[in-house]
């Protein structure tokens, strides 16, 4: 594997882990947001 195939693929492991670490935040709020209507 060339370096800059690595990089690409570093870079997009990066990538995925923001989107997902996004979507566990928008989540959580929203069961925050439930308990507080409750």
């Amino acid at each position: 594997m060339s370096e800059s195939q690595f990089v690409l693929r570093n870079d997009w492991n990066k990538i995925a882990l923001n989107q997902f670490a996004l979507i566990r935040k928008v989540g959580i709020k929203r069961k925050f947001r439930r308990k507080a209507r409750e």
